[in-house]
Parts: C-alpha cells; sequence; structure tokens
C-alpha cells in the first residue's frame, strides 16, 4: 500500500518550491509567517543578544573618548541595519529557504554545471564549520563570563579563567544535550 501511495505522490510532482504532498496526495505549502517587524526583531536579537555584551568595554578602552565610542557604535550600528536590510531585501526577493546558500544558487547556480553551484557549496560550508561554532563559543564563554563574574572576585586570574572554561563547557553540554 504505501508503495502505490508513493508511487501516486511521484506522479502527480507538479508543485511548486515550499510545497510538498502528503501521503493522502494533498498539498501541504510552508506558510509566510515572518513579517518585517518580526524579521528586524529576530536580527536585532541575534545582533544585540550576543555582540553588545562583549565588546562595550574593549571599545571604550581602545577609542579613547565617550564620544568617539558612541560615533563608532552609531556608524557600526548603520552598517548592521544596512546589511540587515539587504538581507531582508533578498529574502523578498529570493523566496527560498536556505538564506546565502539559496542567494548564491540563484545568483551564480546557471551559469556553469560545476562551478555555479560552487560559491554556495564554499560558503554554506564556512558557516557550517568554521563561523557557527565559533559564534557558539563566543555566546557561551560570554554567559559564562557574567554568571561567574560575581562569585568569582576573590579569586586569582589563572583560577577566574578557569572556572570560566568549565562553565563554558558546562553550559556548552547543557546547550547540546
Amino acid at each position: 500500500m504505501a508503495s502505490e501511495e508513493l508511487e501516486a505522490i511521484e506522479k502527480n510532482k507538479k508543485f511548486k518550491d515550499n510545497e510538498t504532498m502528503d501521503v493522502t496526495g494533498s498539498t501541504v505549502k510552508l506558510r509566510r509567517e515572518l513579517g518585517l517587524f518580526s524579521a528586524v526583531n529576530l536580527i536585532l536579537g541575534v545582533m544585540i543578544g550576543s555582540g553588545i555584551f562583549v565588546s562595550p568595554a574593549s571599545a571604550l578602552e581602545n577609542s579613547g573618548s565617550v564620544a568617539l565610542c558612541l560615533i563608532i557604535w552609531t556608524v557600526s550600528g548603520i552598517i548592521s541595519l544596512l546589511g540587515a536590510l539587504s538581507f531582508a531585501e533578498l529574502g523578498t526577493v529570493v523566496g527560498k529557504s536556505g538564506a546565502e546558500y539559496s542567494y548564491f544558487q540563484e545568483a551564480f547556480g546557471k551559469i556553469h554545471k560545476f562551478w555555479g553551484p560552487l560559491p554556495s557549496f564554499i560558503c554554506a560550508w564556512i558557516y557550517v564549520v568554521i563561523l557557527r561554532p565559533a559564534e557558539v563559543a563566543i555566546i557561551v564563554m560570554t554567559f559564562a563570563e557574567y554568571a561567574f563574574q560575581p562569585f568569582t572576585t576573590d579569586l586569582q586570574p589563572d583560577y577566574k579563567s578557569t572556572a570560566i572554561k568549565l562553565g563554558s563547557l558546562a553550559a556548552l553540554c547543557k546547550l547540546f544535550k
């Protein structure tokens, strides 16, 4: 019975992107429920949620003045906003899931059979192997540093960094459990 149903589904494959057919033969379509407000909040949450806790002290320390630090933060915020708006525009134009991978596929995929999809693969590979693990490591270490800060005021710097590293490992293990 299952093989007959699968054959019927394969015969009726006349559906568009983001659509699939269930076992009964009816079409199931993914609904777009991420509007402008939700997309902006998602991007702000990712940007502000991790980065704002790591860099203020070093930015203020290296800039030399509060005014210059605020100017740097404002310019950086504008650049981030322009990048976020560019991604929002690409997301509405391309209309496929997969973010950068889909954008590269759309831009270069039809150029050449082999070399066209290569930028998409390299981008996805770099994100999976290098960037995403580095992001998670920074977020977990920042969490551990701020979580252990009230309890490690009397410790020597070596013991404090060891406690932060052990807390990072514990948070990472809890994150992926």
